[in-house]
Parts: structure tokens; C-alpha cells; sequence
């Protein structure tokens, strides 16, 4: 289902959001008050304000009532995302996600002034490294909910010409292969049968809770 997404704030995070969304298939709108980051991303927008989002007039022209969510990704001024996320949550915006460089700042907009989920790009980047680095054969690491978190990596060599069934990984480590890549093949397998065998090349997403996908990502990528 496509689904309607706002952007305020057009750097290189909100940049990248918008992008990734609109090659999800989605419509995307930006505001900004740079004219030169508008045009940047013109390509992967339905269309873009150029203004200050903490003005009433730029809400309004902006309808932020009919989106499904709202990327504030304004991090290094926090004040404009203090008021920003305020306002949304007043008129009623459904889900409002905002960016945040501290715990500390992050906590405010959440708690006090009411974001529904707030992200930290830079600290996640680092992670993200840091497991890159320290493991060779994890090549992403995602953090999809405190209680959720899921890995990409290449099969491995033990993994090869054996089955989902064979390899029993929710009993042994209670984590789900989510889906498959496979080379020469232009859509992943989703939701393998248990009889899937893996092949040379393929790479899997495993998801389950952070502390079992740790123990499966520390014994197979150690």
C-alpha cells in the first residue's frame, strides 16, 4: 500500500529518508527553507515547501493532517524541532517521528513534548560500524524495535546445500530466517519453506529478540 510521508528537514539524513521512500513506492513530500536542498531532492518528491515549518502558514500549506507519518529531521536545531513536533502533535498528526544527535534531547521530545519515536542516525552509524568491523560476515546490523532486531549476513560455509529444516535455528538459537538473496535472482525469497536449501552467494535476514540474534550473529560471524 503506498502510503503519504512529509520530510522537514532536507540534509543528508532527511535527504536519504526521502529517497529510500519514494524507491519504496511511496509518496513523499520535503519542506525546507534551503531552496538548493529542495531542488536536490525534487526527483524523489511529489512536490516541496520551501519555508520554516515552525510557521502556522507552512503547516497549513503543507496539509500535515493527511500523512501518515512525519520526519522531523532537524537534529542540530533543537529548538525549531522542539516547536515543530509540538505544533504536529497539537493538530493532531498521527505519527511524528523526530531526530535527536542525545539521549537527553531525545527524552524531551518524546516524553515532554510528545514525538512517537525518536531516532539517533549517528550512534546507530557507529554500531553499525563497530559490528562491520569486529565481525566480517555481518553486513548490516538493524535495530528494529527494543524487543526486535534483525541481521543481514552471508550464508555461511556450514549453512551451504543444507536446509532451513536441517539447520533448526529457532530452536537453537530462537531466531527466523526472514528471507534469502540469491545471486541471479531479482527478487529475495521471502518467507522460505523449510526445505529451502541454501546455495554459494546467498545472503539471509535473520530476525529475532536482540539477545538471541546476538548469540546467532556472535557464534556463525565470530
Amino acid at each position: 500500500m503506498r502510503r503519504k510521508y512529509l520530510v522537514i528537514g532536507l540534509g543528508r539524513f532527511g535527504s536519504a529518508v526521502m529517497k529510500e521512500l519514494h524507491q519504496a513506492g511511496h509518496h513523499v513530500v520535503g519542506c525546507d527553507k534551503n531552496e538548493a536542498l529542495l531542488e536536490a531532492v525534487e526527483a524523489y518528491a511529489e512536490y516541496v515547501v520551501q519555508g520554516n515549518a515552525t510557521d502556522d502558514a507552512v503547516l497549513d500549506e503543507l496539509n500535515v493532517e493527511v500523512f501518515h507519518s512525519i520526519v522531523v529531521a532537524m537534529a542540530t536545531e533543537f529548538e525549531s524541532s522542539l516547536v515543530i513536533v509540538a505544533k504536529l502533535k497539537k493538530r493532531g498528526c498521527k505519527h511524528v517521528v523526530v531526530k535527536s544527535n542525545d539521549h537527553f534531547r531525545g527524552e524531551i521530545l518524546s516524553e515532554i513534548v510528545g514525538a512517537d519515536s525518536v531516532v539517533y542516525p549517528e550512534e546507530e552509524s557507529g554500531r553499525r560500524t563497530a559490528r562491520q568491523l569486529s565481525m566480517p560476515g555481518l553486513m548490516e546490523y538493524i535495530q528494529l524495535s527494543p524487543y526486535c532486531s534483525g541481521i543481514e549476513l552471508k550464508a555461511p560455509a556450514s549453512f551451504l546445500h543444507r536446509s532451513l529444516m536441517d539447520l533448526d535455528l529457532r530452536k537453537k538459537f530462537g531466531v527466523t530466517v526472514l528471507l534469502i538473496n540469491r545471486e541471479h535472482m531479482q527478487k529475495p525469497i521471502v518467507s522460505p519453506a523449510p526445505s529451502e536449501m541454501f546455495q554459494p552467494g546467498d545472503t539471509l535476514f535473520v530476525v529475532g529478540e536482540p539477545r538471541d540474534v546476538d548469540r546467532f550473529q556472535e557464534h556463525y560471524t565470530s
